[in-house]
């Protein structure tokens, strides 16, 4: 399958993004995975920003509390397959071997249920595989795109 969306910007990557889901197949151009990581970081700062202004109350309340863990559990079930298909895409792109990429997003993955099921020196080692593994991913797609 190829992406008709090569080369997306602005809302149009947004686009791109939904309507490219299940095609792990093809290329996505920097454009394209940059305008969709810059979306993803301003909604992830507006739920932040609702967590701080909600703060107390999301401490007080388990209904509250309940229904932002659901929320970001929903938002994870959503963009888990087209924001992986994207990855791959992008890797792909700039001449990354796909085998590399998943595997680095299966470590990544092992690294941040770690970091969010364990505490003390190990949750904090697991925090340190999750950036690592976070920053070789930015570091690959952030390659130019290969002819």
């Amino acid at each position: 399958m190829h992406n008709r969306w090569y080369g997306a910007k602005h809302l149009h990557a947004i686009w791109a993004w939904g309507r490219n889901a299940g095609n792990f197949s093809g290329r996505s151009s920097r454009s394209e995975y940059w305008w969709m990581w810059l979306f993803g970081y301003l909604l992830s700062l507006m739920l932040n920003f609702v967590v701080i202004v909600q703060g107390e109350a999301i401490y007080t309340s388990a209904n509250l509390r309940q229904m932002l863990i659901v929320t970001l559990i929903a938002i994870i079930v959503v963009t888990i397959l087209p924001s992986t298909a994207l990855q791959i895409r992008r890797l792909r792109d700039a001449g990354i071997d796909w085998r590399k990429g998943v595997a680095v997003m299966l470590i990544e993955a092992v690294m941040a249920i770690g970091f969010i099921l364990l505490h003390g020196v190990i949750g904090k080692l697991a925090l340190v595989g999750l950036l690592a593994s976070g920053a070789l991913l930015l570091w690959w797609s952030y390659q130019p795109s290969i002819a």
